[in-house]
Formats: structure tokens, C-alpha cells, sequence
């Protein structure tokens, strides 16, 4: 699974109340190379993990921009 099909679901299934300003910023992403990219089995596996646990996607996605923080750090302590 690509960054794009990712996106493509969300919009899908999860962002169907999504107002026209978030939805265009999701959509963007789309566009740049990083859509091409694969998302490792562990991400995936990591929300499919917590949803069939019980927990609500809300928490899921606090868990997803955690990491993306956490991604957003790392590169910069690399490339200051």
C-alpha cells in the first residue's frame, strides 16, 4: 500500500465530513513524490492492531501524528 492509497481510503471512508480546506491539503499530498511511497506493514499494522482492540480512531489518530511529529524531529535533528 502506497501513501496514495492510503490517502484515497481516508477520503473514502473517513473524511467524508472533511471541510474543503483539509480535504484539499490531504489531496496536495497526493501530488509529491511521497504518495509513491510505501507504507511499512508495522504502521499499518500498529492501527489495525489498536482499532481491533477497541480503540476509537481518534486515539488511532493521535498515535499516527504522534509519530509524524516524532518523523518531523528526527529529520530535523538530521538535516539542521
Amino acid at each position: 500500500m502506497t501513501l496514495d492509497d492510503a490517502i484515497e481510503l481516508h477520503l473514502h471512508e473517513f473524511a467524508l465530513d472533511a471541510g474543503r480546506s483539509k480535504r484539499a491539503t490531504i489531496q496536495q499530498l497526493q501530488r509529491f513524490p511521497i504518495a509513491r511511497v510505501q507504507i511499512t506493514e508495522q504502521v499499518i499494522g500498529h492501527a489495525v492492531m489498536r482499532r481491533n482492540s477497541g480503540i476509537k480512531p481518534s486515539t488511532i489518530n493521535q498515535d499516527i501524528t504522534w509519530l509524524g511529529i516524532i518523523l518531523k524531529m528526527a529529520a530535523a535533528a538530521r538535516f539542521p
